[in-house]
């Protein structure tokens, strides 16, 4: 019942997203952020992220692309990205909102953008650093088996 709630709630509110030009529309946009969190709430990732890409579109037409909204709307993109596994884009969506948050005097928000960002580990950049550590731990024993070796020799 409350995802058709959502969706009825969605229709409403994209009839006068496509009209959002000034800020006395911005409620419009807080309130499409506001369902988009709930589709990640609800596990429906890709959709969040697609409704909040498009309000990104919109806010920076308005605001320009360092305001505390758009900041806002990178944490939230960020924490859906971040749920459909897409951890590059996550980390990136939140080092974009972190300096908005700081011009914004809201460093509690800038710090928890860090935190956030720091959490996000690439599974591939994460595999790579697990078999260049074991190239190298490799090479050292081998350097240390010569080394016993010549040491036996004498």
């Amino acid at each position: 019942m409350y995802v058709e709630a959502i969706g009825h709630l969605r229709k409403v509110i994209d009839m006068r997203f496509n009209k959002v030009k000034t800020e006395d529309d911005a409620e419009i946009l807080r309130a499409k952020r506001c369902i988009a969190a709930d589709l990640a709430k609800l596990e429906m990732y890709h959709e969040a992220i697609k409704e909040l890409q498009g309000i990104l579109e919109v806010e920076f037409r308005m605001y320009g692309e360092e305001s505390r909204e758009v900041a806002k709307t990178y944490k939230a993109l960020g924490l859906a990205q971040k749920g459909a596994g897409q951890t590059k884009p996550a980390k990136e969506s939140f080092m974009k909102a972190k300096p908005l948050f700081e011009a914004a005097g809201d460093e509690g928000s800038a710090e928890q953008m860090d935190k956030l960002a720091k959490t996000l580990v690439d599974p591939k950049a994460e595999k790579k650093d697990a078999k260049n550590k074991e190239k190298a731990e490799k090479k050292e024993e081998k350097a240390e088996k010569k080394e016993e070796k010549a040491t036996a020799a004498k």
